[in-house]
């Protein structure tokens, strides 16, 4: 009887540890794992930090002997998707996936874990609920732009006492990282210092990614609703065009690097945000640096963990990635252009005896 119950309680224990062995036997040592692989990364879209992210990625990855095709994402799920399935077409033995709408999202992501092809993706992805879950590198945007919104309330409560936050944030509806993780953290910062009674939104609502569009926005707002202390975007874009259109409407200035009517928080961290950051006469005075180098190396060593048999290859887990606001020192703002930009074209070190 009892042979029986130690007979029974090992095939019970057995079959758990079948059920959740890892997909990927651990069979290669680290070193190996990429060797010879054929990996997709499908990008977001391909401005200065895509790029980056990109060529990191295939740079750190082809170092190790992988094969990296990189694609064009251009903002558009309908595109992402279409270069999804033809590249689980062409069976890759791993694929990053920096996706635009996650909920857009579940059909491919079943069909690559159909067809056992390991997936990581960034950016978005899909509510668990949806039955799709997949290991997701989130960006520490939340975070960051908490901070930026922290110091723009700071900035407010020592240079205008009593006044309340009045904030202008253009938007991406539907698009994560902008609505609830940049947009929510930076309004979140200013609530953290002010107080909920003491912020209102003047403005939050969908802006195209072109700095056109988002200085022809601004133009109108300053028609409408011209009374407002705090003014974020999602991306340089929004924050460079809105800046444009202030400037021309002889606001946007600071004298010695404090801003005289509103402050001004970018995102992103590309040569024209940095320029006026460093300018003492630029109400632009917080930019969230993204960080290429460290998140590409997180989506590379995450999928390695799903070869190497770690991971599974729909483990609900989530990896953060770095970032940070950058200081208005221009020798640190050059280690960070070339610590993180330097396979991109345009990322050239600034000029320090400008400033």
């Amino acid at each position: 009887m009892k042979r029986s119950l130690l007979v029974t309680a090992v095939m019970v224990v057995s079959i758990i540890l079948s059920a959740s062995a890892p997909a990927f036997p651990a069979t290669k040592a680290p070193e190996a794992l990429l060797k010879g692989k054929n990996l997709v990364f499908v990008l977001f879209s391909f401005d200065g930090y895509q790029q980056g992210q990109g060529s990191w990625f295939k740079k750190l990855a082809e170092a190790e002997g992988a094969k990296v095709t990189l694609i064009d994402g251009k903002a558009d799920p309908e595109i992402q998707l279409k270069a999804m399935e033809d590249a689980i077409a062409t069976k890759p033995d791993g694929i990053v996936w920096h996706i635009v709408r996650g909920p857009a999202a579940v059909n491919a992501l079943l069909a690559a874990q159909a067809a056992r092809i390991p997936v990581v993706v960034t950016g978005s992805r899909p509510d668990p609920q949806t039955g799709v879950t997949v290991p997701f590198v989130q960006l520490f945007d939340y975070e960051i732009a908490h901070e930026g919104g922290v110091a723009a309330a700071k900035w407010l409560k020592q240079n205008k006492p009593g006044e309340k936050a009045k904030v202008v944030y253009f938007d991406r509806t539907g698009i994560v990282h902008c609505a609830n993780y940049r947009g929510d953290g930076f309004i979140a910062g200013i609530t953290s210092v002010m107080g909920a009674g003491n912020v209102q939104i003047v403005f939050r609502d969908n802006v195209t990614a072109s700095q056109d569009e988002a200085m022809r926005r601004m133009e109108d707002l300053l028609q409408r609703s011209p009374d407002f202390n705090i003014f974020s975007g999602c991306g340089a874009t929004h924050a460079l065009g809105g800046l444009a259109a202030l400037k021309a409407a002889g606001r946007g200035k600071a004298v010695n690097g404090v801003p005289l009517r509103e402050f001004v928080m970018s995102i992103d961290g590309t040569p024209d945000e940095l320029t006026r950051l460093l300018d003492p006469t630029s109400a632009l005075k917080a930019t969230v640096g993204l960080l290429p180098k460290e998140n590409a190396t997180k989506h590379l060593e995450t999928l390695k963990r799903i070869l190497s048999g770690e991971l599974r290859l729909n483990d609900n887990i989530t990896v953060l990635a770095p970032g940070h606001l950058l200081p208005a020192r221009c020798d640190k703002l050059n280690e960070y252009i070339s610590g993180q930009y330097s396979m991109v074209k345009g990322y050239a070190p600034l000029d320090c005896s400008k400033y």
